[in-house]
C-alpha cells in the first residue's frame, strides 16, 4: 500500500479500515461536486501515483474542432497545468492526467491535487461550454477554438 495516499486519506480523517478498503488496489477515486470524478493509482511500475478524470464526452461533429484545442492546450502544457489533454477515439471521451512521485511530502501531493482538481473543473466547463455554441457544433469546417478564454480560467 502506498504510504503517501494513506497518509492522504487519514489525513481526510478516515478510519484504518476504510483506508484499506480504498487503497486495495492501489487506487481510489474521488467525486467531485459538479460531477467531476477523480481518479487516483499508484503505477506498479514507477511507483508514481498518477491523477486522471473524463472531462467530457465530444460530439462528432466538434471533435477536429476540440483535437485541435487538447493540442494546443498540451504545448509545453499552457493550458494544463502540468498535466497532459487526452482524447480516447473509441468513446469521443477528453480527459486530463498527471502524476506525481510517491516520494513528494503530503503538502506538495495536497498541492498539485487541488491544481488537478481545479484544472478538471475549468476544462470540463469549458468543453461543454464550447459544445453548446453553435458555430462549433456545426461547422464543417475547423473553426480555431479560443485557447486564450480557457487560459484566463486557469491562471
Amino acid at each position: 500500500m502506498n504510504d503517501l495516499l494513506k497518509d492522504f486519506l487519514s489525513s481526510l480523517n478516515m478510519s484504518q479500515d476504510d483506508i484499506v478498503e480504498n487503497l486495495a488496489n492501489n487506487a481510489f477515486q474521488i467525486q467531485l461536486d459538479n460531477g467531476c470524478c477523480i481518479a487516483l493509482e499508484v503505477d506498479v511500475k514507477t511507483g508514481d501515483i498518477i491523477f486522471s478524470s473524463e472531462l467530457a464526452v465530444i460530439k462528432k461533429p466538434s471533435v477536429p474542432q476540440i483535437a485541435l484545442l487538447l493540442l494546443q492546450a498540451n504545448l509545453f502544457w499552457i493550458g494544463t497545468k502540468g498535466g497532459t489533454l487526452a482524447f480516447d477515439k473509441g468513446t469521443s471521451t477528453a480527459s486530463l492526467l498527471d502524476h506525481i512521485p510517491a516520494n513528494v511530502d503530503l503538502q506538495t501531493f495536497e498541492t498539485r491535487l487541488t491544481t488537478f482538481l481545479e484544472t478538471v473543473m475549468v476544462w470540463s466547463e469549458a468543453l461543454e461550454q464550447l459544445q453548446q455554441d453553435e458555430p462549433l457544433a456545426n461547422s464543417a469546417d475547423v473553426i480555431e477554438p479560443d485557447l486564450t478564454s480557457i487560459l484566463k480560467n486557469l491562471i
